[in-house]
């Protein structure tokens, strides 16, 4: 009788194994990003004027909290200290898994950048481990797929302050799109 249940165990430890969701997180995460095509308005003599903007390279980065410097780690923490890992902890659904983490966004030779949240959506594969397919960030409203197209844009001019001193401003508007490839 013990022979009987110690294989049913067995049999039902494989079972819960083999359907099990493995998540590797993609720890030292980079990839850069070539704008294919880039347009927009710059507001110029109190109206909007459709342009076209430079092509940029972007380098996204996945910071690690324990390497970022005292000045940038206020980005990546909570009002009350706590780690991103601790305040957006990974949440899984059916297709879809999400977990939030420290990027840093930045146009190529560029120095510096500071760090943003961005959300990582994982996939599961259908071998059931989960595979990082796509990385939004809201600071620097970059949208992208690891292998794949981006976009990014500044949409965040909304025009004339009445506090300022700029009678007839606005920064331009624009969005660019490309591809992305992991480094």
């Amino acid at each position: 009788m013990n022979v009987l249940f110690f294989f049913i165990f067995i049999f039902i430890t494989s079972i819960s194994i083999s359907k099990e969701t493995r998540f590797s997180e993609e720890l030292d995460f980079s990839s850069l990003c070539i704008a294919e095509q880039s347009t927009g308005f710059n507001w110029e003599k109190g109206e909007w004027v459709r342009t076209n903007f430079i092509l940029n390279k972007y380098l996204v980065k996945k910071i690690h909290q324990d390497k970022l410097s005292s000045g940038q780690l206020w980005q990546c923490l909570g009002n009350d200290g706590k780690r991103t890992e601790e305040m957006l902890p990974f949440e899984s659904g059916k297709e879809t898994h999400l977990i939030t983490r420290c990027y840093e966004v930045k146009e190529f030779g560029e120095e510096l950048a500071l760090p943003e949240f961005c959300s990582e959506y994982y996939r599961n594969n259908g071998n059931g481990d989960l595979k990082l397919y796509e990385i939004r960030c809201s600071q620097s409203n970059m949208n992208m797929r690891t292998n794949g197209r981006f976009t990014i844009s500044n949409t965040k001019s909304i025009g004339d302050f009445p506090w300022d001193d700029l009678e007839d401003y606005s920064d331009s508007l624009s969005i660019s799109i490309g591809n992305c490839s992991t480094l």
